[in-house]
Protein backbone atom coordinates (compact mmCIF):
# COMPACT_ATOMS: atom_id res chain seq x y z
CA UNK A 1 0.00 0.00 0.00
CA UNK A 2 2.93 2.76 0.83
CA UNK A 3 4.44 1.51 -2.56
CA UNK A 4 1.04 2.80 -4.36
CA UNK A 5 0.88 5.75 -2.48
CA UNK A 6 4.19 6.90 -3.39
CA UNK A 7 3.92 6.09 -7.04
CA UNK A 8 0.26 7.93 -7.19
CA UNK A 9 2.22 11.09 -5.14
CA UNK A 10 4.86 10.90 -7.86
CA UNK A 11 1.98 11.02 -10.83
CA UNK A 12 -0.04 13.55 -9.52
CA UNK A 13 3.22 15.82 -8.87
CA UNK A 14 4.72 14.88 -12.70
CA UNK A 15 0.86 15.69 -14.01
CA UNK A 16 0.81 19.15 -12.15
CA UNK A 17 4.37 20.23 -12.96
CA UNK A 18 3.47 19.21 -17.19
CA UNK A 19 0.32 20.48 -16.74
CA UNK A 20 2.20 24.02 -15.54
CA UNK A 21 4.66 23.49 -18.39
CA UNK A 22 2.55 23.01 -20.84
CA UNK A 23 0.37 26.45 -19.86
CA UNK A 24 3.76 28.06 -19.66
CA UNK A 25 4.62 27.61 -23.32
CA UNK A 26 1.12 29.54 -23.92
CA UNK A 27 0.38 33.20 -23.52
CA UNK A 28 -1.50 32.34 -20.24
CA UNK A 29 1.31 32.97 -17.83
CA UNK A 30 2.84 35.54 -19.89
CA UNK A 31 2.99 38.23 -17.04
CA UNK A 32 3.91 36.34 -14.31
CA UNK A 33 7.05 34.82 -13.57
CA UNK A 34 7.46 30.76 -13.10
CA UNK A 35 7.54 31.08 -9.54
CA UNK A 36 4.56 32.94 -9.30
CA UNK A 37 3.00 30.67 -11.24
CA UNK A 38 3.22 27.95 -9.10
CA UNK A 39 2.68 29.89 -6.08
CA UNK A 40 -0.52 29.57 -3.81
CA UNK A 41 -2.63 31.75 -1.88
CA UNK A 42 -0.80 31.90 1.03
CA UNK A 43 2.58 32.90 -0.70
CA UNK A 44 3.73 36.13 0.74
CA UNK A 45 2.79 38.75 -2.13
CA UNK A 46 -0.42 36.69 -3.41
CA UNK A 47 -4.10 37.48 -2.59
CA UNK A 48 -7.38 35.47 -2.08
CA UNK A 49 -9.04 33.87 -5.15
CA UNK A 50 -12.66 34.39 -5.55
CA UNK A 51 -15.13 32.25 -4.88
CA UNK A 52 -16.23 29.27 -7.11
CA UNK A 53 -18.47 30.80 -10.27
CA UNK A 54 -17.01 34.55 -9.66
CA UNK A 55 -13.96 36.37 -10.81
CA UNK A 56 -12.40 39.33 -11.17
CA UNK A 57 -10.71 41.00 -14.00
CA UNK A 58 -7.89 43.48 -14.35
CA UNK A 59 -7.66 45.49 -17.59
CA UNK A 60 -4.91 47.75 -18.30
CA UNK A 61 -4.59 49.76 -21.51
CA UNK A 62 -1.27 50.18 -21.60
CA UNK A 63 1.47 48.61 -18.27
CA UNK A 64 4.00 50.43 -20.68
CA UNK A 65 4.80 54.03 -20.51
CA UNK A 66 7.41 55.34 -22.72
CA UNK A 67 7.89 58.87 -21.57
CA UNK A 68 10.18 60.49 -24.69
CA UNK A 69 12.92 62.43 -23.45
CA UNK A 70 13.39 64.35 -19.55
CA UNK A 71 15.71 66.66 -17.71
CA UNK A 72 18.51 64.86 -15.94
CA UNK A 73 17.61 65.16 -12.33
CA UNK A 74 13.46 66.34 -12.97
CA UNK A 75 10.75 64.30 -11.23
CA UNK A 76 8.13 62.67 -13.58
CA UNK A 77 4.87 60.95 -13.06
CA UNK A 78 2.76 58.94 -14.20
CA UNK A 79 -0.72 57.44 -13.73
CA UNK A 80 -1.85 54.09 -15.12
CA UNK A 81 -5.73 52.88 -15.24
CA UNK A 82 -6.78 49.37 -13.52
CA UNK A 83 -10.23 48.70 -14.61
CA UNK A 84 -12.01 46.05 -13.20
CA UNK A 85 -14.10 43.89 -15.75
CA UNK A 86 -15.32 40.74 -13.71
CA UNK A 87 -17.95 40.16 -11.34
CA UNK A 88 -15.82 40.11 -8.51
CA UNK A 89 -13.91 42.73 -5.95
CA UNK A 90 -10.21 43.20 -7.51
CA UNK A 91 -7.96 43.10 -4.79
CA UNK A 92 -3.91 45.09 -5.98
CA UNK A 93 -1.35 45.21 -3.48
CA UNK A 94 2.32 46.68 -4.19
CA UNK A 95 4.80 44.61 -4.28
CA UNK A 96 8.54 45.66 -5.13
CA UNK A 97 9.38 48.69 -6.70
CA UNK A 98 12.20 50.49 -8.34
CA UNK A 99 10.66 54.02 -7.53
CA UNK A 100 7.92 55.46 -6.08
CA UNK A 101 4.66 54.17 -6.34
CA UNK A 102 0.59 54.84 -4.87
CA UNK A 103 -2.35 52.78 -5.14
CA UNK A 104 -4.48 55.71 -4.89
CA UNK A 105 -2.40 56.37 -1.65
CA UNK A 106 -3.28 52.89 -0.35
CA UNK A 107 -1.32 50.14 0.54
CA UNK A 108 -3.88 47.64 -0.49
CA UNK A 109 -6.64 48.53 -2.62
CA UNK A 110 -10.18 46.97 -3.80
CA UNK A 111 -11.50 47.86 -6.78
CA UNK A 112 -15.13 47.10 -7.31
CA UNK A 113 -16.69 45.15 -10.78
CA UNK A 114 -17.20 47.87 -13.19
CA UNK A 115 -15.20 50.72 -11.39
CA UNK A 116 -11.18 51.58 -12.04
CA UNK A 117 -8.14 52.82 -9.49
CA UNK A 118 -4.86 54.75 -10.44
CA UNK A 119 -1.66 53.43 -9.81
CA UNK A 120 0.47 56.82 -9.80
CA UNK A 121 4.53 56.26 -10.49
CA UNK A 122 6.55 58.85 -9.47
CA UNK A 123 10.33 58.92 -10.32
CA UNK A 124 13.49 60.93 -10.91
CA UNK A 125 15.82 60.93 -13.28
CA UNK A 126 19.27 60.77 -11.35
CA UNK A 127 20.64 58.17 -13.93
CA UNK A 128 24.52 58.91 -15.36
CA UNK A 129 22.63 57.48 -18.13
CA UNK A 130 21.01 58.16 -21.69
CA UNK A 131 18.32 55.21 -21.06
CA UNK A 132 16.25 55.24 -18.02
CA UNK A 133 13.88 52.75 -16.60
CA UNK A 134 12.03 51.77 -13.64
CA UNK A 135 9.14 49.02 -12.91
CA UNK A 136 6.67 48.72 -10.18
CA UNK A 137 4.90 45.13 -9.40
CA UNK A 138 1.54 44.53 -8.11
CA UNK A 139 0.13 41.72 -7.13
CA UNK A 140 -4.03 41.28 -8.27
CA UNK A 141 -6.60 38.30 -7.22
CA UNK A 142 -7.27 38.06 -11.58
CA UNK A 143 -6.20 34.59 -11.71
CA UNK A 144 -5.68 36.02 -15.49
CA UNK A 145 -2.72 38.04 -14.47
CA UNK A 146 -1.65 37.47 -10.56
CA UNK A 147 1.12 39.75 -11.11
CA UNK A 148 1.34 42.66 -12.83
CA UNK A 149 4.32 45.06 -14.09
CA UNK A 150 4.16 48.60 -14.56
CA UNK A 151 6.96 50.13 -15.98
CA UNK A 152 8.16 53.69 -17.59
CA UNK A 153 10.91 54.10 -19.37
CA UNK A 154 12.61 56.57 -21.66
CA UNK A 155 15.63 58.79 -22.35
CA UNK A 156 17.23 61.39 -20.08
CA UNK A 157 18.72 64.57 -21.47
CA UNK A 158 20.66 67.54 -20.32
CA UNK A 159 19.89 70.60 -22.21
CA UNK A 160 21.01 72.51 -19.26
CA UNK A 161 25.20 72.12 -19.63
CA UNK A 162 28.04 73.62 -17.14
CA UNK A 163 31.47 73.68 -18.67
CA UNK A 164 33.80 73.07 -16.82
CA UNK A 165 31.51 71.43 -14.12
CA UNK A 166 34.03 72.22 -11.59
CA UNK A 167 36.66 75.30 -10.90
CA UNK A 168 39.92 74.59 -9.03
CA UNK A 169 41.89 77.49 -7.03
CA UNK A 170 45.11 76.25 -6.49
CA UNK A 171 48.13 78.31 -4.89
CA UNK A 172 45.86 80.46 -2.99
CA UNK A 173 46.31 82.07 -0.23
CA UNK A 174 43.94 83.48 3.20
CA UNK A 175 44.36 86.91 1.96
CA UNK A 176 43.94 86.64 -2.01
CA UNK A 177 40.78 87.27 -4.35
CA UNK A 178 40.96 84.96 -7.72
CA UNK A 179 38.44 84.14 -9.85
CA UNK A 180 37.72 81.38 -12.27
CA UNK A 181 34.91 81.16 -15.22
CA UNK A 182 32.97 78.90 -16.50
CA UNK A 183 30.21 78.46 -18.83
CA UNK A 184 26.36 77.56 -18.94
CA UNK A 185 24.62 76.39 -21.98
CA UNK A 186 20.95 75.78 -22.90
CA UNK A 187 18.96 74.09 -25.28
CA UNK A 188 15.97 75.67 -24.19
CA UNK A 189 15.96 79.11 -24.61
CA UNK A 190 17.38 81.48 -26.93
CA UNK A 191 18.48 84.09 -24.29
CA UNK A 192 19.91 82.17 -20.61
CA UNK A 193 20.23 84.29 -17.79
CA UNK A 194 21.11 83.69 -14.76
CA UNK A 195 18.91 84.91 -11.70
CA UNK A 196 19.97 84.13 -8.55
CA UNK A 197 22.82 81.70 -6.64
CA UNK A 198 22.72 79.81 -3.45
CA UNK A 199 26.04 77.83 -1.49
CA UNK A 200 25.93 74.34 -0.77
CA UNK A 201 28.42 75.22 2.37
CA UNK A 202 26.33 77.82 4.49
CA UNK A 203 29.54 78.24 6.39
CA UNK A 204 31.69 79.97 3.51
CA UNK A 205 29.44 81.33 1.21
CA UNK A 206 30.13 84.72 2.00
CA UNK A 207 33.42 83.97 0.40
CA UNK A 208 32.24 82.99 -3.01
CA UNK A 209 30.48 85.78 -5.39
CA UNK A 210 29.24 85.14 -9.03
CA UNK A 211 28.49 87.49 -11.99
CA UNK A 212 27.35 86.38 -15.44
CA UNK A 213 27.31 88.04 -19.20
CA UNK A 214 25.95 86.70 -22.29
CA UNK A 215 28.02 84.67 -24.64
CA UNK A 216 27.90 85.31 -28.51
CA UNK A 217 25.50 83.27 -30.62
CA UNK A 218 28.94 82.42 -32.82
CA UNK A 219 30.55 80.72 -29.60
CA UNK A 220 27.91 78.15 -28.80
CA UNK A 221 27.92 74.28 -28.76
CA UNK A 222 25.84 73.00 -31.78
CA UNK A 223 22.14 72.25 -30.82
CA UNK A 224 22.59 74.87 -28.03
CA UNK A 225 20.70 78.19 -28.56
CA UNK A 226 21.95 80.11 -25.70
CA UNK A 227 24.60 80.65 -23.06
CA UNK A 228 26.26 82.29 -20.19
CA UNK A 229 29.90 82.90 -19.30
CA UNK A 230 29.88 82.90 -15.11
CA UNK A 231 32.84 84.08 -13.05
CA UNK A 232 33.57 83.08 -9.59
CA UNK A 233 35.08 85.19 -7.60
CA UNK A 234 36.86 83.26 -4.15
CA UNK A 235 37.28 86.58 -1.69
CA UNK A 236 40.18 86.82 0.94
CA UNK A 237 39.55 85.32 4.35
CA UNK A 238 39.12 81.26 3.91
CA UNK A 239 40.57 79.39 6.29
CA UNK A 240 43.41 77.06 5.69
CA UNK A 241 42.74 73.73 3.77
CA UNK A 242 40.99 72.70 1.11
CA UNK A 243 38.05 74.35 -0.58
CA UNK A 244 34.92 72.42 -0.39
CA UNK A 245 31.67 74.62 -2.15
CA UNK A 246 28.99 73.41 -4.36
CA UNK A 247 27.09 76.89 -6.16
CA UNK A 248 23.76 76.22 -7.40
CA UNK A 249 22.56 78.55 -10.28
CA UNK A 250 19.08 79.50 -10.49
CA UNK A 251 18.14 80.36 -14.26
CA UNK A 252 14.96 81.92 -16.34
CA UNK A 253 14.45 78.73 -17.94
CA UNK A 254 11.58 76.83 -16.30
CA UNK A 255 10.90 73.04 -15.52
CA UNK A 256 15.22 72.74 -15.44
CA UNK A 257 17.04 71.82 -12.41
CA UNK A 258 19.54 74.11 -10.79
CA UNK A 259 23.23 74.49 -12.95
CA UNK A 260 25.79 73.54 -10.41
CA UNK A 261 29.70 74.33 -10.52
CA UNK A 262 31.97 72.84 -8.08
CA UNK A 263 34.54 74.56 -6.20
CA UNK A 264 38.00 73.04 -5.52
CA UNK A 265 41.22 74.07 -4.45
CA UNK A 266 43.12 74.74 -1.49
CA UNK A 267 43.59 77.58 0.89
CA UNK A 268 47.56 77.28 2.23
CA UNK A 269 50.08 79.49 4.17
CA UNK A 270 51.40 82.73 2.37
CA UNK A 271 54.67 81.37 3.72
CA UNK A 272 55.20 78.44 1.50
CA UNK A 273 58.89 76.15 2.06
CA UNK A 274 61.13 75.03 -0.52
CA UNK A 275 64.46 73.24 -0.80
CA UNK A 276 66.29 70.34 -1.30
CA UNK A 277 65.65 67.51 0.68
CA UNK A 278 62.50 69.42 2.07
CA UNK A 279 59.30 67.16 2.55
CA UNK A 280 56.06 69.86 2.03
CA UNK A 281 53.63 66.79 3.15
CA UNK A 282 55.29 66.12 6.47
CA UNK A 283 57.00 69.71 6.88
CA UNK A 284 60.37 68.08 7.88
CA UNK A 285 63.62 68.46 6.35
CA UNK A 286 66.29 65.28 6.31
CA UNK A 287 69.67 65.60 6.72
CA UNK A 288 70.80 62.13 7.27
CA UNK A 289 73.32 60.67 9.01
CA UNK A 290 76.13 63.29 9.61
CA UNK A 291 80.22 62.63 10.25
CA UNK A 292 80.58 65.11 12.99
CA UNK A 293 84.17 66.02 11.75
CA UNK A 294 82.88 67.23 8.96
CA UNK A 295 79.15 68.83 9.71
CA UNK A 296 77.03 69.30 7.18
CA UNK A 297 75.15 72.80 5.51
CA UNK A 298 71.48 72.75 3.88
CA UNK A 299 69.96 76.15 1.91
CA UNK A 300 66.00 76.43 1.88
CA UNK A 301 63.99 79.79 0.90
CA UNK A 302 60.92 80.80 2.87
CA UNK A 303 58.85 82.21 -0.10
CA UNK A 304 56.11 84.70 0.88
CA UNK A 305 53.37 85.10 -1.16
CA UNK A 306 49.36 86.95 -0.93
CA UNK A 307 48.16 90.65 -1.44
CA UNK A 308 50.70 91.46 1.94
CA UNK A 309 53.63 89.56 1.59
CA UNK A 310 55.65 92.96 1.94
CA UNK A 311 53.92 93.56 5.40
CA UNK A 312 55.02 89.58 6.61
CA UNK A 313 58.28 89.91 8.93
CA UNK A 314 60.19 86.93 10.12
CA UNK A 315 61.77 87.04 13.20
CA UNK A 316 64.95 85.33 14.64
CA UNK A 317 64.59 81.44 14.50
CA UNK A 318 64.45 79.58 17.91
CA UNK A 319 65.74 76.13 17.55
CA UNK A 320 66.43 72.60 19.36
CA UNK A 321 68.37 71.22 19.81
CA UNK A 322 70.68 74.06 20.35
CA UNK A 323 73.43 72.53 18.39
CA UNK A 324 71.59 73.39 15.31
CA UNK A 325 72.77 76.69 13.35
CA UNK A 326 70.08 78.42 12.13
CA UNK A 327 70.19 81.65 10.30
CA UNK A 328 67.85 83.82 7.94
CA UNK A 329 69.35 85.62 4.96
CA UNK A 330 68.14 89.43 3.54
CA UNK A 331 64.37 89.19 1.66
CA UNK A 332 64.76 89.14 -1.92
CA UNK A 333 61.60 90.70 -3.81
CA UNK A 334 60.74 88.62 -7.38
CA UNK A 335 57.61 89.37 -9.37
CA UNK A 336 54.87 88.05 -7.03
CA UNK A 337 56.97 86.42 -4.06
CA UNK A 338 59.44 87.93 -1.31
CA UNK A 339 62.59 85.19 -1.19
CA UNK A 340 63.87 84.24 2.36
CA UNK A 341 66.99 82.76 2.11
CA UNK A 342 67.04 80.02 5.33
CA UNK A 343 70.40 78.28 6.26
CA UNK A 344 70.93 75.50 8.24
CA UNK A 345 74.19 73.86 9.60
CA UNK A 346 75.78 71.31 11.83
CA UNK A 347 78.62 72.68 12.58
CA UNK A 348 81.57 70.42 12.10
CA UNK A 349 82.87 69.09 16.02
CA UNK A 350 78.99 68.98 16.93
CA UNK A 351 78.37 66.10 19.70
CA UNK A 352 77.13 62.85 18.79
CA UNK A 353 73.30 62.79 18.79
CA UNK A 354 70.01 60.94 17.75
CA UNK A 355 67.36 63.16 16.37
CA UNK A 356 66.29 60.74 13.36
CA UNK A 357 62.59 61.17 14.72
CA UNK A 358 62.56 57.06 15.99
CA UNK A 359 62.43 55.66 19.46
CA UNK A 360 66.24 56.64 19.83
CA UNK A 361 65.97 59.95 19.85
CA UNK A 362 62.90 63.03 18.72
CA UNK A 363 63.87 65.25 15.79
CA UNK A 364 64.75 68.61 16.08
CA UNK A 365 62.71 71.71 15.48
CA UNK A 366 63.06 75.26 14.11
CA UNK A 367 60.76 77.69 14.83
CA UNK A 368 60.56 81.09 12.90
CA UNK A 369 57.98 83.74 14.71
CA UNK A 370 56.55 86.55 12.54
CA UNK A 371 54.94 89.93 13.14
CA UNK A 372 51.28 88.79 12.07
CA UNK A 373 49.44 87.23 15.26
CA UNK A 374 46.80 85.54 12.64
CA UNK A 375 49.84 83.55 10.57
CA UNK A 376 51.26 81.94 13.33
CA UNK A 377 55.01 80.69 13.40
CA UNK A 378 56.55 78.77 10.78
CA UNK A 379 57.56 75.52 12.53
CA UNK A 380 60.17 73.06 10.90
CA UNK A 381 61.10 69.72 12.05
CA UNK A 382 64.69 68.45 11.14
CA UNK A 383 65.65 64.88 11.16
CA UNK A 384 69.61 64.38 11.81
CA UNK A 385 72.13 62.21 13.44
CA UNK A 386 75.96 63.00 14.63
CA UNK A 387 78.60 60.23 14.76
CA UNK A 388 81.95 59.48 14.27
Amino acid sequence: MKISLVVLASLLIGLTGGVVSALWQTDLFSNVSLEAALATPDTPGMLDPAPPGKEPRLVIDAPHYHFGHMERQATGRHTFKMKNVGDYPLALRKLKTSCKCTLSDLTDLEVLPGESADVTLEWTAKTGDTLFRQDATIATNDPRRPVVTLTIEGMVVDSTVVNPPEIVFSNLTSDEEASGKTRVFTSLSDDLRIVGHTCENAETADFFAIRSEPLPKDSLPPEMKSGCEVVVTVKPGLPQGAIQQKIRMQMNVSDVPDAEVRIGGRIGSPILIVGREWDQERGVIRLGTINRSEGTKRQLKLMIRGAHRKEIELRAPQVQPALLKVTLGEPQELSNVVAVPLSIEVPPGSPAVNHLGNDQGIAGEITIPTNQPELGDVRLKVTFAVSD
